[in-house]
């Protein structure tokens, strides 16, 4: 469906022959701007062109379809499709993940193999971020101090490449869950 971002735009169409009407054309001047001395022997050398007609229905076409067309795109047209509708019967949430330096040991076990407490809380995660799939998710990193990695969203893919990403360290060597507690609520 066709809509118009600024239709009032279309009230400026009338404007050129609005101010054709108004605007008189400038008269020509009445002395000449070279005086030639020898002007009568050089009369005779000009000859007026035919004007056509089409020539100028033409340039005033053109100018005309220019003219709606600046117009047109000034009223800011939007191709509108059908609404989307997204799953609304999910549920938020954000998930706040421990990347300080505690998380760098392997006292852990992830399929048989000694793994730090940060590859085993991204598996797992990993596997419950890909079974959510009508809410929205969120992930919020925290070390020294919580930052927001990814707002809640319905992007599975993203929020799980970014838990991958997320490396021990990057946020401060200390654990300050208040704060990724905090941060998850607001």
């Amino acid at each position: 469906m066709l809509s118009f971002a600024t239709w009032p735009a279309i009230f400026v169409t009338p404007l050129p022959w609005l101010i054709r009407y108004w605007l008189k054309p400038a008269s020509p001047p009445v002395t000449a701007a070279l005086r030639v001395p020898f002007y009568q022997q050089l009369a005779h050398l000009y000859r007026p062109q035919k004007n056509t007609h089409t020539d100028d229905t033409r340039w005033l076409f053109f100018a005309s379809m220019i003219w709606f067309l600046l117009v047109f795109s000034a009223m800011g047209p939007l191709w509108l499709g059908d609404p989307i509708r997204t799953p609304n019967i999910g549920r938020d949430l954000m998930i706040a993940v421990d990347i300080s330096g505690s998380m760098e040991e392997d006292d852990l076990e992830l399929r048989g193999q000694p793994a730090t407490r940060l590859n085993v809380v991204k598996s797992v995660l990993n596997a419950f971020i890909n079974r959510r799939t009508e809410d929205r998710i969120g992930l919020i990193l925290f070390g020294s101090q919580a930052y927001l990695q990814a707002p809640l969203t319905f992007d599975r893919v993203t929020v799980s490449r970014f838990l991958s990403e997320a490396e021990i360290g990057i946020a401060g060597p200390q654990t300050a869950i208040g704060d990724a507690i905090g941060l998850a609520l607001k």
